[in-house]
Formats: structure tokens, C-alpha cells, sequence
């Protein structure tokens, strides 16, 4: 290697340029007076340009290149010496690591940033960093490629991540900042980091837009609209009611449009007049049934309930009122009434228009028809006791005589056996 003062092989290189390094020197060597002399040279010149060495040398345009490039008498002179005067030496670090080479092959500058960082006259914004990754990339802190790194990104994000305004899982911030939740209508709010969440609502409001989303206004919803009444969605009835309201408890109606009614008054009562009339079920009103007993052929119409008829036994005698249809169980009908049932003594009915304990001969020869079954096997003209009292018996014959009805006398009403027996009774008839 040569040496520091300019051995064989630097004084072979620099020989086209002995001129120029000489005035250099002369000017510069008003700021190096009293150190020992010393000669540094570096195969480019101060443009960052290759300097040609051996024959052809002389022919490089070093000078007139950096003299465009940096123009002025400073440019010039770096142009000919062609290196930094301070840079660092091939083999070890420069006195202030500064220059052209602030990092060459076998040691780093000092700080490895800027051009000429020590000369006076160097023009540093034309060569910052030029050299500052070499072979060795040694510059403690010079800007080029490891300057420019850095971690390229940025953690990815999480739920509940900071943001400009901190933690976005709160009730302030709920997924971004500025995103609030609800705390005037609803009640327990949090934020899980994806939506607001709310464990109720005040009392009269509802969360009714609540699904999906970050649910930001929470219980939103007034629960006292026809729309919305004591709950999402409960919307009181508009097609068969009039004058439809909700007072937060319940819907509340003015009345039904003709031919329904409100029959369902359970609360919200959302379903209003909902019943159409003029059925067999709700006929006139509500729960106004065609079923009377006993009748056949119901139907409904603008009067009311009417049948076609009634089951064997009944009768309809007051027509005044739908529901006393076939209400009459007797075979016929006294005007407006049903006729008196009345028994034989022996549960076998009759029936007239007379009333209960009615004795005449006739009411007798009844009872004994009821008895028999045919009234034309029945006779008068009997007596019987020790008063004689005139009976009515089931036979035309002493011989076929078995019962007797009495219907005058002392036992008026008793049902005797034909032999007369004193204080004998087979019952009493009506």
C-alpha cells in the first residue's frame, strides 16, 4: 500500500493533476497551516464522476465538468483535487467523516451523511448521500436505504383499538370516534367495539331500528303511536275501527265502520273492530250465536236469528225474542206461552192450556190417555169408595179395570187401584 504522504502508486495517479493539486493546496492550505502535509485522492471527482486514470488521464474533463456543475472558483477547485479534503482515508475513518466518501470500502464515516460535509466550499444538496450505501453500507446515520425503511406499516387493527380519540369501545366512541351511543332513552349501554348494545329502554320507548348496524340511537322509538303502540311494530287497527288512538297501554277506538265490532278487547286491542257480524255466531253483536237449543235451520238475518223449525217436542210460542226460539218444550203453544205440562202419576206427561191441579173429568180421561197411550181405551161413569167419587179407569170392562183417576171428592188427585180398596193409593196425578 502507499503511504499517507504519497507512495509510488499515489504519485503514479495523481501525476496528470500535479498542477491543479498545487494551486488547490495553495488555497486551501490557509485553513490546514501547521498539520503535516498530506495528499488524499479518490478515483472520482467531486461530481460523483469517475476519474479516468492511467494514459488517458489527462484528457479527463474533470475540472470544466465540476465547474458547470457547481459553477464558481469553489467548484472548480473541488473539480481538480477531485475528493473531499477531509474525507476518509481508504483504510480509516476521516477526521469528521464528512464528504463525497463518507463511506468507502474498509471504513465508515463518522456520521456517513453529506457531501463534502467539512470543505467550505462544497455544494452538500448536489451530493448529499451520494456514497452514503457503499460495499460496506457503513454510515451511522446517513439518509439513503436503511433511512428510508423504517417498519413500513402499522399494527393491524382490533376491536377496541386506539384511535385519534382513544379506545373505541366506549359509549363515546363505539367503532370510530365521535360515534355515541344512546343514553337518554336506554338504559345499561355499552359498546363491544362493533355496535352500541343496550340491556332496555325507558319506560314508553323501544329500540325498533335496533337490528344490524351500530345501533347508535338505541331506544329511538315513542311507544304511544298508532304505528308503534306498547311495542315495535303493534300498530292499532285503521281499516274496520274509527278513530283509532293509543295511549301507551293499549289502542283505544271510537267506534266500528257498519257490520263489525270489537269483540277482542284484550290490550294493545291491536286488531280493533275485528269481528264482522251478521253470523250465526255473531249475529246482531258480539257473541249474538244462532244456536238456540232445540232448533233446526238457524240462520242470520237483518232482524236477527231465525230458525226453520224446532226438534220434535219443542215449540217457538214467544216470537218476540230470537233466543226464546223452541224454548218451549210442549208440543204446542199457548198464544205467546208454552202449553202446561202436566203428569199422570206415574211420569207420563200430558199437555194443555190448563193450569197445574185442574181436576175434571176430561183432565182425567188425559191422564188416563197419557197412562195408556190411546185415550179410546179409557172410560167414565165409575165411582168409587164409600162417597162414590167419580173416577176415570183404563178399561171399559170391571173385568180389565186395573187404574182409576179420582178428579172429585174427598181424594181428588189420587190414583187408585179399581177394587177400591179404602186409604189405597197408587200416586197422584196433575
Amino acid at each position: 500500500m502507499g503511504t499517507r504522504h504519497g507512495g509510488a502508486r499515489l504519485a503514479r495517479r495523481a501525476r496528470p493533476l500535479a498542477a491543479t493539486v498545487l494551486t488547490a493546496w495553495t488555497l486551501a492550505g490557509l485553513g490546514c497551516a501547521g498539520e503535516p502535509s498530506r495528499t488524499y485522492y479518490d478515483d472520482r471527482d467531486a461530481t460523483g464522476v469517475d476519474v479516468p486514470s492511467g494514459p488517458d488521464a489527462d484528457q479527463a474533463p474533470a475540472a470544466d465538468a465540476s465547474a458547470d456543475a457547481r459553477g464558481g472558483a469553489d467548484a472548480t477547485e473541488n473539480a481538480t483535487d477531485g475528493s473531499a479534503a477531509d474525507g476518509p482515508l481508504a483504510d480509516g475513518p476521516g477526521t469528521d467523516g464528512a464528504g463525497a466518501d463518507g463511506a468507502n470500502a474498509d471504513g465508515p464515516g463518522a456520521d456517513g451523511a453529506g457531501t463534502d460535509g467539512a470543505r467550505p466550499d462544497a455544494a452538500g444538496a448536489d451530493a448529499a448521500g451520494a456514497d452514503a450505501a457503499s460495499a460496506d453500507g457503513a454510515g451511522g446515520d446517513g439518509a439513503g436505504a436503511e433511512a428510508a425503511a423504517g417498519d413500513g406499516s402499522s399494527p393491524e387493527g382490533s376491536v377496541g383499538a386506539e384511535a385519534g380519540c382513544g379506545p373505541t369501545n366506549t359509549v363515546a366512541n363505539c367503532a370510530a370516534c365521535g360515534n355515541a351511543c344512546d343514553t337518554t332513552h336506554s338504559t345499561g349501554t355499552s359498546c363491544n367495539g362493533v355496535s352500541c348494545q343496550y340491556s332496555g329502554c325507558a319506560s314508553g320507548w323501544g329500540d325498533c331500528v335496533g337490528a344490524g348496524g351500530l345501533d347508535l340511537d338505541g331506544c329511538e322509538t315513542r311507544l304511544d303511536s298508532l304505528t308503534n303502540c306498547t311495542g315495535c311494530g303493534l300498530a292499532c287497527d285503521t281499516t274496520t275501527s274509527l278513530a283509532p288512538a293509543c295511549n301507551g297501554t293499549t289502542c283505544t277506538y271510537g267506534g266500528c265502520k257498519p257490520g263489525y265490532a270489537d269483540c277482542r278487547t284484550t290490550a294493545p286491542d291491536v286488531d280493533g273492530c275485528e269481528t264482522q257480524l251478521g253470523t250465526t255466531s255473531n249475529c246482531a253483536a258480539c257473541g249474538d250465536a244462532c244456536n238456540a237449543p232445540n232448533t233446526t235451520g238457524a240462520a242470520c238475518g237483518s232482524n236477527g236469528c231465525t230458525y226453520s223449525g224446532c226438534a220434535a217436542g219443542w215449540s217457538t210460542c214467544d216470537t218476540s225474542r230470537p233466543s226464546a226460539a223452541c224454548a218451549c218444550n210442549t208440543p204446542a203453544c199457548c198464544g205467546s206461552s208454552c202449553e202446561t205440562t202436566h203428569d199422570d202419576g206415574f211420569g207420563h206427561h200430558f199437555y194443555d192450556c190448563n193450569p197445574l191441579d185442574t181436576y175434571t173429568s176430561q183432565e182425567a180421561l188425559n191422564a188416563c190417555g197419557a197412562y195408556t197411550g190411546d185415550a179410546s181405551t179409557c172410560s167414565g161413569g165409575w165411582y168409587c169408595g164409600v162417597v162414590a167419587e167419580p173416577v176415570i179407569c183404563n178399561s171399559t170392562t170391571v173385568a180389565g179395570c186395573t187404574v182409576c183417576w179420582t178428579y172429585s171428592g174427598p181424594n181428588v188427585g189420587v190414583v187408585t187401584p179399581c177394587t177400591c180398596t179404602p186409604g189405597q193409593s197408587l200416586g197422584t196425578w196433575r
